[in-house]
């Protein structure tokens, strides 16, 4: 599941920093909107929003699981904070 290397100065999108600390310079890339699921390989989308972040290698593997969670209608584990919040009905709002 490692993404794609990136040589950036830029801290992992997911906490702030990088664990474990890769290489000087080198860290993994996120397709915001995966490309197995049809998303462009491109640094930004037509909108500005990022395509590509910089995550670490422990960031990158709780996007993943946190995703396949998702799909599965399972609640994530693991995280700080709710990722979909829900209404009195039951309908995802975000």
């Amino acid at each position: 599941m490692s993404g794609e290397p990136l040589s950036t100065d830029l801290p992992c999108s997911v906490h702030g920093y990088h664990w474990p600390h890769p290489m000087p310079g080198t860290v993994e890339v996120h397709h915001v909107w995966p490309l197995g699921m049809g998303g462009p390989n491109v640094p930004a989308l037509p909108d500005g929003t990022a395509q590509k972040v910089p995550v670490c290698p422990t960031g990158h593997y709780n996007i993943h699981r946190a995703m396949r969670q998702l799909i599965h209608g399972e609640e994530p584990t693991g995280t700080r904070r709710p990722l979909v919040e829900r209404n009195t009905t039951g309908a995802s709002t975000g």
